[in-house]
């Protein structure tokens, strides 16, 4: 029987590991890690990913024994070109580089923003529209710290149109209506919270305030409405199942994230 070389036992034992934690995500062994109580197809993306770096760095070690000049000038040429790229595309078109405008599947809330990012909105009138996110996932600029810190602390729900879909940050709903309630009093103390999520209505809207919302201690909350929001309660209401955790919704693993504004 031929003898395995160091290297390729190595790449072959990884390769093991590999294969059973993708089986073990695949099977949903690990789901109750997973806020949304679903480890996504992301995780073995990943693992597929870190698999692929490693035997390349495996396969790079071995040969620079054998020619030290030709894997290191192809390396540092690689990284070179790497970094140019990198640069290029943040010189010609950084909020595009940006991940794209979505939100996470969630097996309380349906869907919610992912927390602390930036996300290429698109591009309108000729401007590119990015949307900040906080740690609780909403689309404003303050923490939950700074908001606390404000006297009076106003939050303004609702879905789209209170998001600010397609629309600049600076001139969302909350930061317009923040600006003006400021200069009308006269006084900085007064925070809006922009609490809308495309496509969100009141049953969501509830859930988002008891489980992230409350934590803000407003002195003033606004909810705003219109008439498709009552038949998304009532498509909302359809996908809730009853177990042993409450009243999750009954989502579809097979898919991530929410990118349909129309959802």
């Amino acid at each position: 029987m031929a003898k395995i070389n160091k290297p390729a036992g190595l790449i072959l034992v990884v390769t093991v590991i590999v294969l059973a934690a993708v089986a073990v995500i695949a099977a949903g062994a690990l789901n109750f890690i997973a806020d949304d109580g679903t480890v996504g197809t992301g995780a073995i993306e990943s693992l597929i990913t870190y698999w692929v770096v490693f035997c390349l760095v495996v396969l790079v070690a071995v040969a620079i024994k054998t020619r030290p000049l030709e894997v290191t000038l192809t390396t540092v040429s690689i990284l070179v070109a790497l970094v140019l790229a990198e640069a290029a595309v943040r010189i010609v078109s950084f909020d595009r580089a940006k991940r794209p405008f979505e939100g996470l599947r969630s097996r309380t809330l349906h869907h919610i923003y992912p927390a602390g990012a930036e996300m290429f909105m698109g591009s309108f009138e000729g401007r590119s529209v990015v949307a900040r996110t906080n740690e609780d996932g909403l689309r404003t600029d303050y923490s939950r710290e700074q908001f606390l810190a404000l006297k009076h602390r106003v939050i303004l729900m609702g879905d789209s149109f209170v998001l600010g879909l397609g629309v600049r940050q600076e001139a969302t709903c909350a930061s317009v209506a923040e600006a003006r309630i400021r200069a009308q009093l006269g006084q900085d103390d007064v925070g809006v919270l922009n609490a809308g999520v495309v496509s969100y209505s009141p049953l969501l809207e509830e859930r988002l305030f008891r489980e992230r919302l409350k934590a803000y201690k407003p002195t003033v909350v606004m909810l705003l409405l219109d008439v498709s929001d009552i038949g998304d309660d009532i498509k909302y209401a359809a996908e809730i199942h009853r177990d042993q955790e409450g009243l999750p919704f009954d989502l579809d693993v097979s898919v991530d994230v929410v990118a349909d504004p129309s959802l």
